[in-house]
């Protein structure tokens, strides 16, 4: 993944960012400081005004909807941000979805690796949020660990599921 960083982000695997309603796209949070986390907050905050206490994040997503190229563990960090600025907020997390298999590494015509978009169905996982999603029924929850549904024609699996830390990964909150 190492040429993900000068690699052309333009592969597109949703519709570009509004600049109102409730959904929010960010390549990537990391490292922030208290004046970017407080700025973050106000941006959920607004989202969260726009969806009637209710706010959708992507991560690993550019604004014109292309992916960000980013592996997991960046993007599972960036969700981990996202997570504690929400709680800040008095907000839950209801459910975050880690997906991969949406662009591959091809060999291009000068043997250097590209980005391509990918002909299979996403992997789908569901991971649990750091604070649990506010259901009262947690058992309920544990009781599905480990099973495999069908949604939106794509392949979903639960937390007992494995991603591969190198893939190209992006995360709905």
């Amino acid at each position: 993944l190492t040429e993900a960083a000068n690699a052309e982000r333009s592969i597109e695997v949703v519709e570009p960012e509004k600049g109102d309603g409730n959904m929010e796209y960010k390549r990537q949070v990391h490292h922030a400081n208290a004046a970017r986390l407080r700025s973050l907050a106000t941006q959920m905050s607004f989202r969260l005004d726009e969806g009637h206490g209710r706010c959708r994040y992507r991560l690993g997503v550019e604004d014109n909807g292309c992916h960000s190229l980013l592996d997991y563990e960046t993007v599972a960090e960036s969700a981990r941000v996202v997570e504690c600025i929400a709680r800040s907020l008095n907000a839950i997390v209801a459910e975050r979805k880690m997906i991969q298999g949406e662009v591959v590494v091809v060999k291009g015509d000068g043997n250097e690796n590209e980005p391509s978009p990918s002909n299979d169905k996403p992997i789908v996982v569901l991971e649990p949020s750091l604070w649990g999603n506010g259901n009262v029924l947690e058992d309920e929850e544990e009781k599905s660990v480990g099973k495999e549904e069908k949604a939106d024609d794509t392949s979903i699996r639960l937390r007992s599921s494995k991603l591969d830390k190198n893939k190209y990964t992006r995360c709905e909150l």
